[in-house]
This record gives C-alpha cells, sequence and structure tokens, in this order.
C-alpha cells in the first residue's frame, strides 16, 4: 500500500507528510432524493496533530481532542474485523487512529449522521484568523474577527463566574427546604443566568452562539459545553483554549460562507507537490477581483 498527500479543505493545497494540521469532523445525513449529494455540517470543533502520509492525523492533540472521542466512543456499533483484520471497532478502546480509520470506512455514525474528517493546513488557517474580518448585523453593522471575539469571550467569563447561582448562599436560604425544592431552584436560577448571559445584543459571540445555524444545530453544542466547563470549576487556561476553538470555527465558518464554498470533503492530492497551479488561480483571482472591486466602486 503506497502512501498519499492529503488536501487541505480550505485552501486546496496538498499536505505532506508531518505538515501541521487541524482535523475538522463534520457531520451529515442522507438527503431526500438518493441522486443528491449528502449536506455536510460543521461540527464546531477540531483535534491537532501533523499528517501521517496515509489519510490521518498522528498523534491527535487540542483540548477537544478526548472530549470528541469521549462523545463518539459510546455511540459506535463494535465489529469484528474480516479475514484480512480490516474494520475492528472496540468503541471502549479506540483511539483517534482507529476512528480516522472507521469515518475512511463509512463506519461511524452518531445519531443516524455519518461523522466524516476533514483536514485543514494550520498556517492556511492561521493566516485567516490574523486577517479576516466579517459584518455582523448587531444594533447597526459592526466588524467581528477572532480576536475581537475572544476579547467578548471574557466579558461573558467574568459574568458567568460573577453570576452564577452560588450553593453556599443558597443552601442557607433554603437551610428549611426540601431538597428536591432547593435543586429545582438552584437549577432555575442557574438556567435564568446563563440564558441572560448568552442574549446580551451587544455581544457579538453571545448573538453567534445563539444564530449560528451550523453551530446552534451540531450534535456536539457549543454554547453547553462552554457553560458546563465554568460550571466543572475547570481552570480558566482550559476554559480559555474551548473557547478558542469554538471561537475559531465560528470565524472559519464565516469565511467559507463568504466565499461561497461548502464543507465538503476534498480528494486526496496524490503523491505530486505541484503548486504552480495554486499560483495561477490565486493570481487569476486576485486580478479579477481587483477589477471587480474597481468596478463596484465606479459604479
Amino acid at each position: 500500500m503506497g502512501c498519499w498527500n492529503g488536501t487541505c479543505a480550505l485552501s486546496n493545497l496538498h499536505i505532506p507528510c508531518g505538515e501541521e494540521v487541524v482535523g475538522v469532523v463534520l457531520s451529515s445525513a442522507p438527503t431526500a432524493h438518493s441522486s443528491m449529494p449528502r449536506y455536510h455540517t460543521l461540527i464546531p470543533f477540531f483535534i491537532e496533530g501533523a499528517y501521517d502520509d496515509y489519510g490521518r492525523i498522528e498523534d491527535a492533540t487540542g483540548v477537544m481532542a478526548p472530549i470528541l472521542l469521549d462523545m463518539i466512543r459510546p455511540k459506535l456499533i463494535a465489529q469484528e474485523a474480516d479475514k484480512f483484520g480490516r474494520y475492528l471497532i472496540i468503541p471502549e478502546t479506540i483511539n483517534w487512529l482507529g476512528i480516522q480509520d472507521a469515518m475512511t470506512d463509512g463506519l461511524t455514525t452518531v445519531d443516524k449522521q455519518k461523522l466524516d474528517m476533514i483536514m485543514i493546513r494550520s498556517d492556511v488557517m492561521n493566516e485567516i484568523l490574523e486577517h479576516y474580518t466579517f459584518k455582523l448585523y448587531i444594533n447597526g453593522t459592526t466588524q467581528a474577527s477572532y480576536a475581537r471575539l475572544m476579547k467578548e469571550f471574557d466579558e461573558i467569563y467574568a459574568s458567568m463566574n460573577g453570576t452564577i447561582a452560588d450553593e453556599e448562599e443558597l443552601a442557607d436560604l433554603l437551610e428549611n427546604t426540601d431538597k428536591e425544592v432547593y435543586d429545582k431552584i438552584l437549577s432555575i436560577k442557574q438556567s435564568i443566568t446563563e440564558y441572560a448571559m448568552f442574549r446580551n445584543s451587544n455581544n457579538c459571540l453571545a448573538v453567534l452562539l445563539d444564530n449560528d445555524m451550523y453551530i446552534r444545530n451540531s450534535i456536539l453544542n457549543a454554547k453547553e459545553l462552554l457553560i458546563s466547563c465554568v460550571k466543572a470549576n475547570q481552570p480558566k487556561e482550559h476554559v480559555y483554549r474551548v473557547a478558542s476553538n469554538i471561537v475559531k470555527m465560528i470565524v472559519l465558518n464565516s469565511f467559507v460562507n463568504s466565499t461561497h464554498r461548502q464543507w465538503v470533503i476534498p480528494g486526496y492530492a496524490g503523491q505530486e507537490g505541484n503548486t504552480e497551479p495554486h499560483q495561477l488561480l490565486a493570481s487569476t483571482v486576485i486580478k479579477i477581483t481587483e477589477k471587480m472591486h474597481q468596478e463596484q466602486e465606479e459604479w
């Protein structure tokens, strides 16, 4: 069996062995018409690592790697290997290399949705995150970016730490109250607090977490994960890494929409690494978009 280059899902540049990448999980469900392709939905989290030359990410790391693995493992169906030793799935012990092999073989289904993984070159992602801005219409027009959204997460984090129900304070107030009633009141107070935090109409991140279709409808909800991190008294550094992961995917999703792309599974790039066609395409796009921009200015 030979080896091959991967393909970056954002730039279509080839990914050679050892290149640093992020892996983004997509979910898809069959469409109503069998002739139509599957529609892929972004799961707003990624894993990190280096491309292993065989279509996989080696030594997957990142704050979301264990969380995603814990989500996927229990929902996999155990499967014995065939006579060639392929397709073995032991859900309790499967690791990220095994998950990726199972995805390639079409054996990973969660809540009736098939899971796949795409790779994005880390250098491409970082360049986009540093320079891309996009418009949001929140009490007028505002410019959003990765840096701004992380700054606004500071506001949300401060609110969460300052207002989530204090169990000891409630315990004093409800000393003679039935425990079931106490738990219910505690739950209601926390729910109201959380709801209010993410309804700040002046906070871009709060609005995006509630309104971005890809983020809101994911099989692993970003907002609920952030809240649970704070509730569990996770260290601030951990919560920020989770938030950073989510915000990066929000920004990349906006970029994909703005460039009229879709989240799709790219083909592999073989063993050739010719960059000249990419340079031609890039220079052509720059030349034509400059002309289009000039025409819009004159119009």
